[in-house]
């Protein structure tokens, strides 16, 4: 049976640290990619697309919503410098175009749901902006960066099942999808803490349609997520486990 493991990242969401994340070490930010695997490259899956994602604006006391572009600026100017020389062939950068399609989200979200995002992001090109709950606010950019961020991770799944399928060993076997808007708190009809869809789900209904994945182990909060519906997954709650 194959397994999936998914790493949720969640980036730092207070302004104040985030003149510093730029040089944080990345063995600080993804320390469970390293541990344990240096043979092996990681790969990094990211865009700029999805910095087009703007849920507030610039004011004299800073960005008025916590989950802002500024998050995934200084990480894309991390990988793209520092990190992709201080780990040289360990490390892989990759930005495919890739977005997720209707049929991939359908695997996790309903219909009405997805009709809802597509309300809202027409609203927000019309008027700037468009909230579907108090956290959750979509702007004229906000529909590329969903697709995109969730097409990430599908790509990336695809990816790696591929290349163990082919049996090539000197592929990497681990992936960090650095994206925004986040994709871990949403729920199958509904939007949540930041996030338009599931990615992570999105990514784990992926690889068990696709490729025969049995089971995934997900460290975050997305593996508290109610699952019911025609697919079915075993989910372990891993976060702080050891050995993930």
């Amino acid at each position: 049976m194959k397994h999936l493991r998914l790493l949720v990242p969640l980036l730092v969401p207070v302004q104040a640290l985030l003149p510093i994340l730029g040089s944080i070490p990345v063995q600080a930010l993804l320390p469970s990619l390293w541990r344990g695997v240096p043979s092996r490259p990681v790969s990094v899956y990211t865009s700029d697309v999805c910095v087009l994602h703007e849920p507030g604006r610039p004011s004299l006391a800073g960005y008025t919503h916590p989950e802002q572009p500024a998050r995934l600026k200084r990480l894309l100017t991390a990988v793209r410098t520092r990190w992709v020389k201080e780990f040289g062939s360990s490390l892989r950068l990759l930005e495919p175009e890739v977005d997720v399609t209707a049929k991939q989200l359908l695997r996790v979200h309903t219909r009405a749901h997805l009709n809802r995002l597509n309300d809202a992001f027409a609203r927000a090109r019309l008027f700037r902006k468009a909230k579907l709950d108090s956290d959750t606010i979509a702007s004229p950019g906000s529909r590329a960066a969903v697709l995109r961020a969730a097409g990430l991770v599908v790509r990336a799944v695809d990816d790696l099942l591929g290349a163990e399928a082919a049996g090539n060993g000197s592929a990497s076997r681990r992936a960090f999808v650095m994206v925004r808007p986040p994709g871990h708190h949403a729920e199958r009809g509904s939007p949540q803490g930041f996030c338009f869809v599931n990615n992570v789900l999105v990514g784990v209904a992926h690889a068990q349609a696709v490729h025969g994945v049995g089971c995934a182990a997900i460290r975050g909060s997305a593996a508290s997520w109610n699952l019911s519906g025609s697919w079915s997954a075993l989910l372990l709650q891993a976060r702080g486990h050891p050995r993930l």
